[in-house]
């Protein structure tokens, strides 16, 4: 009977130490398993949320030439040398609050039926690229620098407005604007990675900068920035960028900014993962995809956790 007993006993004793083994083993496993694999990104901070919109009127209209850039559009947002050098050009560039004036919202409200609304999300220093214009077979491109008009035609040209916003506090952003125009074919050309870490090819088209015309503007999450033109400079560049022509008439354009600072749940429940460094769109008809072996890791972690806490 005794025999029988410490039999028992020394099986039981075998038993436990093996099971503390294998979860130490397991244990183990499962830290060489997470060094392994790819870590995630924390959570950014530094989101920015840009809304943009196009609305347009007749060219001359006195609600955008009158309205909006005499008595409601702040243009000392900007220093002086900027705004003679964008006005050369044909560009107009102000601030607006957080609240739109009237002339805007009754824009607005002409419009609600044709609005072309955008919504990008970046991370500060992150590019946004606003597309102005159709491609257009011929542009005759004339620009003052230092007061004396320069020129060329370019073929397959099409305008852009870049906008970079960058975080200077909890409250304020930066936003970095320039016209740029892309023209020609695609063509494979060498460009710097996203990180600036190598080089990498992409078709690209040629393009012209416009360094001279770059304007940098300080917004409260919720302000706007107004762009546009002068309707009596039809051959300038701001001309060109902020006009089209629709039924046999010159429409004038203005492009409305708006910089959003949004938090974690705002970026999730617009359907963004917020983990992920590119914010890629989250498929909510997805399903969770786990495996048994997914489940093991897991728990070996939940274990750790614990025994931590």
């Amino acid at each position: 009977m005794r025999a029988g007993m410490l039999v028992v006993l020394t099986g039981c004793v075998l038993l436990t130490g093996c099971a503390n083994d294998m979860l130490r083993l397991s244990s183990g496993a499962a830290q060489q398993l997470n060094r392994l694999k790819p870590r995630l990104p924390e959570p950014r901070p530094d989101v920015v949320e840009l809304h943009y919109i196009f609305l347009e009127a007749d060219l001359g209209d006195p609600k955008i030439n009158d309205n909006i850039w005499k008595s409601e559009a702040d243009e000392q947002c900007i220093s002086l040398d900027t705004k003679a050098n964008l006005a050369q050009n044909g560009i107009r560039i102000g601030k607006i609050g957080s609240r739109l004036s009237p002339s805007l919202l009754q824009l607005l409200q002409e419009q609600k039926d044709n609005q072309s609304g955008r919504r990008h999300h970046a991370v500060s220093g992150q590019l946004a690229k606003i597309e102005m214009t159709e491609v257009l077979p011929t542009w005759n491109l004339f620009q003052k620098v230092n007061g004396q008009t320069v020129g060329d035609q370019v073929e397959d040209a099409q305008g852009f407005i870049f906008a970079v916003p960058t975080i200077n506090s909890e409250t304020t952003v930066s936003l970095d604007i320039v016209p740029e125009i892309e023209y020609g074919p695609r063509e494979q050309k060498r460009v710097p990675t996203p990180d600036l870490a190598g080089w990498q090819f992409r078709m690209e088209r040629s393009a012209r900068k416009f360094p001279n015309l770059a304007s940098k503007i300080e917004l409260a999450s919720g302000e706007y920035v107004v762009m546009g033109t002068m309707p009596d400079q039809g051959a300038s560049l701001g001309y060109k960028l902020f006009t089209h022509e629709m039924d046999g008439k010159t429409k004038q354009v203005i492009l409305l900014i708006r910089v959003v600072r949004p938090n974690r749940e705002e970026l999730l429940t617009a359907g963004y993962d917020f983990d992920d460094f590119f914010l890629t769109p989250i498929a909510r008809t997805q399903r969770k995809i786990t495996t048994p072996a997914l489940e093991t890791v897991m728990s070996s972690k939940r274990l750790e956790l614990a025994r931590v806490e």
